[in-house]
């Protein structure tokens, strides 16, 4: 029995240093995959009734788990701010966003009764890691105006 508390406690530990290089290259690819969309799509604008927004932010997610043996498609969120004129409380809020974004990579919430307008949109994609590595970042934008 002394044998198996021993042989576990090395598997624990090897798991953990398996996970810690699993997180990092995870890291490694969402930050490549993030520089990669926005220099590549840096600027574009959609247009969503009457209403522009430009490309403001990347955010990708790259997680795999434990329990699960494949890559799981890479999420690509794509998040548009308004650029159309705004006023007010609704500027207020989405310069609050902007920086909460930058800071923390989320670009929190606002009063949606009093501002009825889409102050942000976000466009979510899937690519899978083959795509990536081959640089087959080709991302179908609706919407778009430039």
């Amino acid at each position: 029995m002394e044998n198996i508390k021993k042989e576990l406690q090395q598997a624990i530990m090897e798991r953990f240093k398996q996970d810690k290089i699993a997180t990092g290259l995870e890291n490694a690819i969402t930050e490549h995959v993030e520089e990669v969309v926005f220099d590549k799509y840096k600027g574009t604008k959609i247009r969503i009734g009457d209403l522009d927004y430009e490309l403001f932010a990347v955010k990708c997610d790259c997680e795999t788990a434990a329990y699960n043996f494949k890559i799981e498609p890479i999420r690509i969120e794509l998040i548009y701010t308004i650029i159309s004129e705004i006023e007010g409380e609704a500027k207020f809020e989405l310069e609050k966003a902007k920086e909460k974004f930058l800071k923390e990579k989320y670009m929190g919430w606002y009063d949606r009764e009093n501002i009825t307008i889409e102050l942000w949109v976000k466009d979510n994609y899937y690519l899978s890691i083959d795509q990536i590595i081959k640089s087959q970042i080709d991302l179908i934008i609706e919407n778009r105006i430039s």
